[in-house]
């Protein structure tokens, strides 16, 4: 059976429960007081229903029970059609509603961490139960929590049927549990053509005020996100932006200050050209009149990368390809010349996942860490080997160069599609891992790093306690009708 085959089995006859979309920390504020009456005025949806139970769907949209492959004939009329019409509409309070509260809230509150899994067509909260979405899942990401927010997180979800929803995770009832606080609804219907139609993929931007919404060609929506007193997010109107062809890859680029919004994306034009796209924006009223693009063609045997990440401290962005790893500097974007452009060969195998950690991995020790000029990230690179890479990336404050050491950390127990790798404490060795297998199965465990002989580089992986698969939720079946 062939890969296309599993797709559209798992799509339309028999959706899967496998995780496709795994977030780890994910920051919910707790309050002493009135936890879950924080969210009353900002939706229309009636508040006995407010918690994604399977009812609430039947009244969002109607199902949609069909699968149109991609048609590889440019649809202009539908390009137009898209860029004019009515483009946002959602159960989102009005704009002036917003941060009107007529009381004040002195309650902090508390940040706690859980997990969320989201499967081809549910959700689910730590381990317990599934809950179905109406359609499947297109796509899903974190909108980080900012100062505004107190620091809380947000999740955006695309469907298949043409919604994207903003929702939050609340204490309900003694459970955490996912509440829909907007909704938006993008004008696919019409649009016959898939290759337009919006909701391909969603994106945050780190300072959580900015989100985007592409589609598979041509054109990419970017929101801009309100938050009122009591840091509960709101989707604002949207800027149309219109790309050069195929959106390869997008991600934001770091800003320059605290009201800029950079994007890069990754595009093949018509006649199979590749390009980099830099767009700058600045949170001003008229968003969309502070658009400045720079457009960058790029060599005939650039390879297409598996993964293009933004990487923080030093302001650049790593490609993942097959056989290499490349990262960029802003002047390198802009004009394909400049010293803030390396490169290194990516061994042993293709990167299949990667993730960011959110605290410094130190079983390596580099000179550099040490320099006060110097930044670093840090990123964690699981390939088909299947072995864990740690790659650290290093950029001199007194001179824009880019530098970076690729490092093996050890050899893995399966194939990780998706993971997350954070310390222990202030441990140099000990960590927690939490990875889901070629078979979609989650698994978490506690794992020490001991350092293999000196003619072989890297660690072995020793689990000292194992927390068991994290997929013991039990999926809530549908059986209303119209729902499947």
């Amino acid at each position: 059976m062939l890969m296309s085959d599993v797709y559209y089995m798992e799509k339309t006859v028999q959706p899967s429960g496998l995780t496709q979309f795994y977030f780890n920390d994910f920051k919910v504020l707790i309050k002493k007081n009135n936890n879950q009456a924080r969210y009353d005025k900002y939706n229309t949806i009636p508040k006995q229903k407010k918690v994604l139970t399977l009812s609430t769907w039947q009244e969002l949209t109607d199902p949609s029970d069909s699968i149109n492959q991609f048609d590889d004939d440019d649809n202009d009329e539908d390009f137009e059609d898209l860029l004019n019409t009515s483009i946002l509409r959602s159960t989102a309070p009005p704009q002036n509603d917003v941060g009107m509260d007529d009381k004040d809230d002195d309650d902090e509150g508390e940040l706690i961490s859980v997990n969320v899994f989201i499967g081809s067509t549910s959700i689910r909260i730590d381990n317990r139960e599934s809950i179905l979405f109406h359609t499947t899942v297109l796509s899903a990401c974190v909108l980080p929590g900012n100062e505004q927010s107190k620091y809380e997180d947000s999740l955006l979800v695309g469907l298949r049927s043409g919604l994207v929803l903003l929702m939050r995770i609340a204490l309900i009832d003694g459970l955490v549990q996912p509440i829909i606080l907007q909704k938006l609804k993008l004008e696919n219907n019409f649009n016959t053509n898939n290759l337009l139609q919006l909701g391909y993929k969603v994106a945050a931007f780190r300072l959580g005020n900015v989100v985007s919404i592409s589609a598979f060609s041509r054109i990419i929506r970017l929101y801009m996100v309100q938050y009122d007193k009591h840091g509960i997010p709101c989707i604002l109107n949207p800027v149309n932006l219109v790309t050069g062809g195929s959106i390869v890859n997008s991600c934001f680029f770091e800003p320059v200050s605290s009201n800029h919004v950079a994007l890069l994306n990754l595009v093949s034009t018509r006649s199979n050209v590749l390009q980099f796209e830099y767009n700058d924006f600045y949170l001003e009223p008229d968003f969309k009149a502070s658009h400045e693009k720079v457009t960058t063609l790029l060599n005939n045997d650039m390879e297409l990368p598996y993964f293009m990440i933004s990487l923080r401290n030093t302001s650049c962005v790593l490609l993942l390809q097959e056989k290499k790893c490349v990262i960029m500097g802003i002047n390198r974007l802009l004009s394909n010349e400049g010293l803030d452009y390396t490169t290194c060969d990516f061994l042993p195998d293709k990167p299949c996942s990667y993730y960011i950690p959110k605290q410094k991995i130190s079983c390596f020790q580099s000179p550099e860490y040490e320099d006060p000029d110097s930044r670093v990230d840090q990123v964690l690179i699981s390939n088909s080997s299947p072995c864990m890479m740690l790659l650290e990336v290093f950029m001199s404050t007194k001179k824009p160069m880019l530098s970076m050491k690729l490092h093996k950390l050890f050899n893995q127990p399966t194939l990780f599609r998706q993971f997350s790798m954070e310390p222990i404490g202030t441990s140099e060795v000990d960590y927690e891992i939490t990875y889901m297998n070629e078979y979609g199965i989650m698994d978490s465990k506690l794992a020490t790093l001991v350092p293999k002989s000196k003619e072989n580089s890297g660690f072995s992986m020793k689990i000292t306690e194992d927390n068991g698969s994290l997929n013991s939720g039990v999926l809530v079946e549908v059986v209303e009708k119209g729902l499947l």
